[in-house]
């Protein structure tokens, strides 16, 4: 599991992964967990640095 520096463990953390990979074969994700998962506060963190996004907006 890799959570952010000073930030609690969230559930998706430890879907990291299968998640980045996902959108590396695919052009969108529609990503569906429960309140405090991480969904908005862990997930565009990830994908700011993802060398595919280049050009590419994220949408909340």
């Amino acid at each position: 599991m890799s959570a952010l520096p000073g930030l609690p463990p969230c559930p998706l953390d430890g879907e990291k992964e299968k998640l980045l990979a996902a959108l590396e074969q695919n052009s969108g994700l529609v990503l569906s967990a429960s309140p405090g998962a991480g969904k908005s506060s862990r997930v565009p963190l990830w994908l700011l640095d993802a060398p595919w996004r280049c050009g590419r907006n994220i949408l909340l």
